[in-house]
């Protein structure tokens, strides 16, 4: 294993491994060297993931959910796919931004989002936003008018 940022013990695995290895490598073969939670992922295969989705719906420009892990080398290497995002909070799409993305990437959806976050959209450029209700409706009409 190599370890990339020993801060956040990110770790490049080159070559055949599984995931029980990985694991017990981190916890130090049971000796409880890792007491902090983790997790384990592939990166190609999300790589993959996307690459099937392209193929398969060319037409349907994925927006990945933000609030579903919001880990900075799985974000970052979806904003170098092209992935578009769903954002829930004023937080995520600061996330989102501090990466380069476009705020025209970015869907602000939240079923009730905050009156701060609905200006925070508007000051930042992301536009695009959904509603379960008319009265998220008329909340966003009253502070962002131009959302789309």
């Amino acid at each position: 294993m190599k370890y990339i940022n020993q801060e956040d013990r990110i770790q490049v695995i080159d070559g055949e491994t599984n995931v029980m290895e990985i694991i017990n490598d981190i916890t130090g073969y049971g000796t409880n060297i890792q007491d902090e939670p983790f997790y384990v992922f592939n990166i190609g295969d999300i790589v993959k993931k996307h690459q099937i989705w392209i193929e398969k719906m060319p037409r349907v420009i994925p927006h990945y959910a933000v609030k579903c892990n919001d880990n900075e080398v799985v974000l970052a290497t979806l904003v170098a796919l092209g992935t578009s995002f769903d954002c829930a909070s004023k937080n995520e799409i600061n996330k989102i931004l501090s990466l380069g993305v476009n705020p025209e990437r970015i869907i602000f959806a939240n079923p009730t989002k905050p009156k701060s976050h609905i200006r925070h959209a508007a000051l930042t450029g992301v536009k695009t936003m959904t509603f379960d209700c008319d009265i998220e409706l008329n909340k966003i009409k009253a502070l962002f008018p131009d959302a789309k």
